[in-house]
C-alpha cells in the first residue's frame, strides 16, 4: 500500500511538472502584437511609421458581470481569447488585436470600479499585446445621460491618457432615431472635446443616432478634432437594408469606421440577430475588407446574444454559428494591417493655465533629455533655441511641443491665458449640515465678494464662506484681480423636493407620468428597482423614461417593476368626485400589472388592473371613477404593486366618465376634420358613440352619443375626446 501511494504521488508530481514545462514553453513561443500610438489620416488609421492599421477583435460583455462568471471569470476569458494554442474550429489559436470591454452604466463609485475592475482588466489585456476599447455602454437616449457620461469620461480619460493601446468609445448606442447627424453632432462634439482636454492622443470612437446607424453625413460634416473614428453596428437585420450599408459606405469613404458590433447566430432568440456564415458572416467580412473597416465581433459570451460559446464555454462552430467563424477569421488576418513596433513618446502639457497674478509659468513635458529632441512653438511659430523638456513662458498664447523619439514625432499643445479661470464652487445640493464653499485657495491673491440672494455679505471677503440655510437660498461669489478681470459662480441650497414644472400640477388636469417631482435626496419622490434610466430620455435619475409614439407624442415611463413608485405635487383647484384616466400600454406575456393611486398617503383607488394591449407603444385608456379629491390633497403617488406596463399619463376629470377601454373592447375610430373650426364626424366599427370632451385642465366641457359633434362654440385650443373610453386628441382652431 505504501509503495502504491509513493508511486501514485510520483506520477502526479511528474504530470504536474510536465504541465509546468508545457506552459513555460507556451509562454516562450507565444508572441503578441505591438500596440504603438495610432492616429487618423483621412479615412485610415495609421501607426507612427505611416502603416495602415485595421483593428480586428472581440467584444466582451459587461466586464463587471463577467468577473462573477463561476467558470472562466474575466481574466480566464481574456486568457481563452488570446490562447494561440486552441484547436477549436479550423484554426490553431486565437489572434485578436483588439478587445472591447463593455462597461454598463450606473457605476456609483468610479474610483472603486477603476481600482478593482477596469484597471486590472486593461493591464491584463495590455500584457497580451491587445488594444483595449473602453466602451461606455449606454443603449439609450443621450439627453438623459449627459451628466453621467461627462463624469465617466472626466474620471477615466486622464487615467488612461498615457496608454497608447487604450481607445475610448464615447457612448455605445445613442437610440435617438428622431435626430439627424447634424442635430446629434453637438452632443458628441462636447464629449470629444471633454475627452481631448484630458487625453490628447488616444483614438476616440464616436457613435451616431439610431443605434449607430446614421453616420453617413459625417462624411460632409465631421466632428472637429484629431484621431476620431466613427462607429457602426451592423447586425443581420441591418445588413439586409441597403440604406444601412450606404450610411457606412458614405462615411468610410472619407473618415475611418469601425464596426464595434456585428454578429449572428441562426438559433438566436431575436430574428434581428439570426444569420449564418454563408448568409451574412462571409458577406459582411468581405464588405468590411472592401471598405477598410476595423471591427470587433459581438459577443464572446455564453449568455449575451449572439453567443460565441455554449453555456459550458465550448466554442460554437459550424455554418450556423459565429464563434468558430470569428476565431478562424482572426487567424486568417493575424498578420494583416498590423502596426510596427515603434515606442513613441506622447507628451501631455496639462490643461489650460493662467498667468494671472504670476510672472511666469513652467510648461512641462514630464520627460528628460535622453534620446529625445524637443521643439517648442508659440502660436504656431517655432521658438528658436528652446530645446529643453520644460519651457518657461511669461506671455499668453498657444504653446505646442513636438517630441522626436525612437524615429517618430508626437505633439501636444496648451493654451496660456492672462484672465481669471471660472470659479468651481461645490455643485448645488441639499444642506443637512453646514457647508464650506471655497472659491479658490488660501494662497490666491484675488479679491472676493459674496452675496446672499443678491445682497452683499459685507463681512465675507475671504476665498471661502461657511453656509447653512433654508432651501432656495442662493449664494454668489465674485473673484477679481487687477488686469485679469473678474469671474463669478453660484451655489443654491436645494430643497429636498422640487416641482418638475416649477409649480404643482393643477388637478383636475393631466399628470404626465414623467413629470414626477424632482428629488435631491435619494428615494424621496421616486423609487426605481434598477440603476440608470433604461429609456435614456428626459430625466437623469433611475426612473425609466422613453420617447412615446402615443397620440400627442412626448414621453412615457416604462420598464415598470413591482414595488416602484412616483410622486407628484398637485394643486386641487376644483375638489370633489373625479375620474382618473390611465393611459397605458403592455406587451407582457401574462398579466400587465396594476397601479394604485394614493392621495396624501391615503389609498384612493386600490389596485387597478392594467390590460394587455399587444404592444409596448399600443396605448389604451383605463377609467376609474368616484375618486374624491380634496382641496387639502397636495401629493399624489403612483404605486406599482405589479409591473409590466408603460404609462404615458393619467388625466383627472371632474365628474363621471363613461366606459373603460381595454384590449378586448378597443375599437378603431376616426375623427374628421381634425383640426376643426366647427363640426367633427366620428366614424368606426361601433354604432354607439358615447363621447366626452375634456379640456387640457381636465374639465368636462360637453358629452353625448351623437355621431356628429358641434365644436363651433368651444374656445380654440387642444382637447381630449373620449369615445367609448378611448382618448383622442382634437384641435379646435
Amino acid at each position: 500500500m505504501v509503495n502504491f501511494i509513493i508511486i501514485k504521488l510520483t506520477t502526479m508530481i511528474m504530470r504536474n511538472l510536465y504541465s509546468i514545462i508545457f506552459f513555460l514553453l507556451l509562454s516562450l513561443t507565444t508572441s503578441f502584437a505591438a500596440t504603438p500610438w495610432l492616429h487618423v489620416e483621412g479615412n485610415k488609421i495609421k501607426d507612427p511609421a505611416g502603416n495602415v492599421v485595421i483593428l480586428r477583435g472581440i467584444d466582451i460583455q459587461d466586464i463587471g458581470g463577467q468577473k462573477t462568471d463561476p467558470t472562466v471569470g474575466l481574466y480566464g476569458l481574456i486568457n481563452l481569447l488570446t490562447n494561440q494554442n486552441d484547436p477549436a474550429s479550423t484554426s490553431p489559436g486565437w489572434y485578436p488585436h483588439v478587445i472591447r470591454f463593455t462597461i454598463n452604466p450606473g457605476i456609483s463609485n468610479f474610483q472603486t470600479y477603476y481600482d478593482n475592475t477596469l484597471k486590472p482588466a486593461v493591464d491584463s489585456a495590455s500584457k497580451k499585446g491587445l488594444y483595449v476599447i473602453i466602451d461606455n455602454h449606454f443603449i439609450a437616449d443621450i439627453l438623459g445621460n449627459i451628466d453621467y457620461t461627462n463624469r465617466f469620461w472626466s474620471f477615466m480619460a486622464p487615467r488612461f491618457r498615457d496608454q497608447s493601446n487604450v481607445i475610448f468609445e464615447v457612448y455605445n448606442e445613442p437610440i435617438n432615431s428622431s435626430l439627424t447627424w447634424g442635430q446629434f453632432k453637438p452632443y458628441m462634439q462636447d464629449w470629444v472635446d471633454l475627452i481631448r482636454g484630458y487625453a490628447p492622443n488616444n483614438l476616440i470612437l464616436a457613435g451616431s443616432p439610431q443605434w449607430d446607424q446614421k453616420m453617413g453625413d459625417a462624411s460632409t460634416n465631421p466632428l472637429v478634432g484629431a484621431n476620431i473614428v466613427y462607429v457602426a453596428h451592423v447586425y443581420p437585420n441591418h445588413w439586409k437594408s441597403a440604406w444601412n450599408r450606404t450610411q457606412v459606405e458614405m462615411a468610410s469613404a472619407i473618415v475611418p469606421v469601425i464596426l464595434t458590433e456585428w454578429g449572428f447566430r441562426a438559433g438566436a432568440s431575436s430574428t434581428s440577430l439570426q444569420g449564418t456564415v454563408d448568409v451574412y458572416g462571409t458577406q459582411i467580412m468581405d464588405w468590411a475588407d472592401l471598405h477598410g473597416l476595423s471591427w470587433t465581433a459581438w459577443c464572446a459570451d455564453n449568455d449575451w446574444e449572439p453567443t460565441m460559446f455554449t453555456a459550458t464555454w465550448q466554442l460554437r462552430v459550424g455554418n450556423n454559428e459565429m464563434g468558430g467563424f470569428v476565431k478562424d477569421k482572426l487567424y486568417e488576418k493575424r498578420n494583416d494591417d498590423q502596426p510596427a513596433d515603434i515606442a513613441c513618446l506622447a507628451p501631455y502639457l496639462g490643461k489650460e493655465q493662467t498667468l494671472c497674478a504670476k510672472t511666469s509659468i513652467d510648461i512641462q513635458t514630464g520627460f528628460d533629455n535622453t534620446g529625445k529632441v524637443f521643439r517648442w512653438y508659440k502660436d504656431n511659430t517655432l521658438i528658436g533655441g528652446e530645446t529643453a523638456p520644460t519651457l518657461t513662458v511669461n506671455q499668453k498664447g498657444l504653446y505646442k511641443v513636438e517630441v522626436d523619439s525612437n524615429g517618430c514625432t508626437m505633439s501636444h499643445q496648451v493654451s496660456i491665458v492672462d484672465t481669471l479661470f471660472p470659479i468651481n464652487l461645490t455643485k448645488s445640493a441639499v444642506l443637512t449640515d453646514s457647508l464650506l464653499l471655497e472659491a479658490g485657495l488660501p494662497t490666491d491673491p484675488y479679491t472676493y465678494s459674496w452675496e446672499k440672494n443678491g445682497n452683499v455679505i459685507a463681512s465675507a471677503t475671504s476665498y471661502s464662506l461657511k453656509v447653512f440655510d433654508t432651501c432656495g437660498t442662493k449664494f454668489t461669489v465674485t473673484s477679481s484681480y487687477a488686469g485679469c478681470g473678474s469671474t463669478a459662480a453660484d451655489f443654491t441650497a436645494l430643497c429636498p423636493r422640487a416641482y418638475y414644472l416649477g409649480t404643482p400640477i393643477v388637478v383636475p388636469g393631466k399628470v404626465e407620468a414623467e413629470y414626477y417631482d424632482i428629488q435631491n435626496l435619494p428615494n424621496l419622490t421616486c423609487y426605481d428597482t434598477d440603476a440608470g434610466n433604461n429609456g435614456g430620455a428626459l430625466r437623469s435619475d433611475n426612473v425609466d423614461v422613453e420617447v412615446t409614439s402615443d397620440i400627442g407624442g412626448g414621453y412615457n415611463v416604462g420598464w415598470t417593476n413591482t414595488g416602484e413608485w412616483l410622486e407628484y405635487s398637485i394643486d386641487v383647484q376644483d375638489p370633489g368626485l373625479c375620474a382618473i384616466l390611465f393611459r397605458v400600454a403592455s406587451k407582457a406575456t401574462t398579466s400587465a400589472g396594476s397601479i394604485d393611486i394614493s392621495l396624501n398617503g391615503v389609498d384612493a383607488t386600490g389596485n387597478v388592473a392594467m390590460p394587455l394591449t399587444g404592444g409596448w407603444q399600443t396605448y389604451t385608456t383605463v377609467v376609474v371613477n368616484n375618486i374624491n379629491f380634496s382641496a387639502t390633497d397636495t401629493l399624489l403617488r403612483i404605486s406599482i404593486p405589479q409591473g409590466g406596463f408603460n404609462i404615458n399619463y393619467l388625466q383627472v376629470v371632474k365628474g363621471f366618465v363613461q366606459g373603460t377601454e381595454d384590449a378586448s373592447n378597443k375599437t378603431s375610430f376616426n375623427i374628421y376634420p381634425n383640426p376643426t373650426n366647427g363640426m367633427i364626424t366620428l366614424t368606426g366599427s361601433s354604432f354607439i358613440y358615447n363621447w366626452q370632451l375634456i379640456s387640457s385642465l381636465g374639465v368636462l366641457i360637453m358629452e353625448g352619443s351623437e355621431q356628429r359633434v358641434d365644436l363651433s362654440q368651444v374656445p380654440s385650443g387642444q382637447y381630449t375626446l373620449l369615445i367609448n373610453g378611448e382618448a383622442r386628441k382634437v384641435v379646435k382652431w
